[in-house]
């Protein structure tokens, strides 16, 4: 058995195990792992900004093949969220057309292709199954009713059929690239009125514009097999917001999920709601970050980062993507200054690269809990540890340990007839393998 722990002074240190027979009755000081499965995983990712690309571009080769291999290949991420037009963490406000282009015909992404697309065809030479979500941030200026990409606004409806067509020719742009995009949200937090691109949708805009213009067209242009996710926003709001949604049974019959943030807080209880409303829809957390620039204390940015995932797994989650994969050295480029850490920092004057606590907090999922793996139920006989369980397509059992405490916490593991004695470290996460033949 593999055990991998991490913490204030190490990263990722590996050890071995042995199980036992159990021969004695444990009663106390238990953490058992059982046989029923719940929801199916499918899997972990980051986001390609133009910060994160532009970044890229300026570190030297050597270093710019260790960020995509340590991601791609180590970490295994298998999900990439990209945005469609500009993000707030982009050089600027750009849109892929000219203003007042009515008709797309300066249609173009040879802005994405400074920097997005280079950094993405690296990551897709690694991970040529790559999921690719794509989302917007707002519609051109001209499509909205304050004509700004910023502060929010609304798209006006006599537009609601262009900017269908506007998402469709992106998707149909990266396809000439030979990048294939694997789901969309329909906008990037529709409640936010943010001071940069930003968009707000209530539920009834967000679901007229799916059912009558935007999955029409998707299936007119055969592109209906692209995953279609409602919301994107804070968690606390998940089942409100399907609920209204998924109303209008086109709705529900063209989404795929519901993607969420984690900027609110846990509101773990809202991703279970639902989950047991909608059992057949995907939960997807597709942002989350450490505002206010590159935190000094990284261990508990990991600790957030590692008490939010196994909270939302244990809750239904079938998946996270954290934001920008990578920043420079002040936590940008930003065009409107919200600066905000990075699992890498890339030094981009003097070319080192900086592997966050938060990198390895996010390996110990990543890693080790493959694409198709289930959640196994767990129980645990004591509510300071936070823990889940998955087992992989191949039968290898994933156990993850989160201690936040700052004690030393002694304990069984229990699977079946057999179990270990595991030492948690104060303020530790610890990932356990157990192959079959272990047990």
């Amino acid at each position: 058995m593999e055990l991998y722990i991490s913490n204030q002074n190490e990263k990722l240190i590996k050890k071995f195990l042995d199980f036992k027979k159990i021969e004695t009755k444990f009663e106390f000081n238990l953490l058992k792992i059982y046989d029923v499965e719940y929801q199916e995983i499918l899997g972990f990712g980051g986001a390609i900004t133009e910060a994160s690309g532009y970044t890229f571009s300026k570190l030297l080769r050597d270093n710019q093949e260790l960020i995509i291999n340590k991601y791609f290949k180590e970490n295994d991420y298998n999900f990439v969220r990209i945005h469609i037009g500009s993000s707030d963490f982009s050089l600027g406000n750009y849109s892929h057309i000219k203003e007042n282009d009515e008709n797309l015909t300066t249609f173009s992404i040879e802005r994405d292709k400074m920097y997005i697309i280079p950094m993405l065809k690296q990551a897709i030479k690694i991970k040529p199954t790559l999921k690719i979500i794509a989302s917007p941030w707002s519609p051109p200026a001209f499509m909205k009713n304050n004509n700004d990409r910023n502060n929010g606004g609304k798209l006006l409806k006599k537009y609601y059929s262009l900017w269908a067509n506007y998402i469709v020719k992106f998707i149909k742009e990266y396809e000439k690239e030979n990048i294939k995009i694997w789901g969309l949200t329909i906008q990037n937090e529709p409640m936010a009125k943010q001071t940069w691109d930003s968009c707000e949708f209530n539920a009834e805009e967000e679901r007229e514009f799916l059912t009558d213009f935007l999955y029409p067209l998707l299936e007119k242009e055969k592109l209906s097999h692209i995953k279609i996710f409602i919301w994107d926003h804070n968690k606390e709001l998940v089942y409100e917001r399907a609920s209204a949604i998924f109303a209008n049974p086109l709705a529900y019959k063209y989404t795929y999920g519901i993607a969420y943030h984690w900027y609110s807080g846990d509101h773990f209880e809202n991703l279970r709601l639902f989950h047991e409303k909608y059992p057949e829809k995907i939960l997807l957390n597709t942002e989350a970050c450490q505002e206010g620039g590159i935190s000094e204390d990284e261990w508990k940015v990991a600790e957030r980062y590692t008490h939010h995932i196994i909270g939302d797994l244990n809750n239904f989650s079938n998946g996270w993507i954290d934001w920008n994969i990578l920043l420079d050295q002040n936590g940008g480029p930003n065009h409107v200054k919200n600066y905000c850490d990075a699992p890498i920092i890339g030094n981009i004057e003097t070319n080192e690269v900086f592997f966050r606590a938060h990198y390895y907090a996010i390996a110990h999922f990543s890693r080790f809990v493959k694409e198709g793996a289930r959640r196994l139920a767990t129980s645990c006989f004591n509510n300071k540890l936070e823990n889940v369980a998955f087992k992989n397509k191949n039968g290898e059992i994933v156990v993850i340990i989160f201690n936040p405490t700052q004690e030393k916490i002694l304990f069984n593991l229990i699977k079946g007839n057999y179990y270990t004695e595991i030492e948690s470290k104060p303020n530790s996460i610890i990932s356990i393998l157990i192959n079959q033949e272990n047990i």
